[in-house]
């Protein structure tokens, strides 16, 4: 949690990540990304505050 100073309210911050791992056979940063961002939408569906990292590059 953390508070404001100019407003004296307290918010409440969280984060969900996703990690995509690279080999050097991705053709661009789309792929990438695309890849980071599938992820991060497991992490989301999981109930977020956490991470979640793509190994499909590991597959190939």
């Amino acid at each position: 949690m953390a508070r404001d100073l100019h407003s004296d309210k307290d918010w409440h911050l969280s984060a969900s990540t996703g990690i995509s791992i690279i080999n050097g056979n991705e053709k661009n940063y789309s792929e990438i990304f695309s890849a980071a961002d599938k992820s991060v939408y497991v992490v989301k569906n999981q109930g977020r505050n956490g991470f979640s990292i793509n190994e499909t590059a590991k597959q190939t």
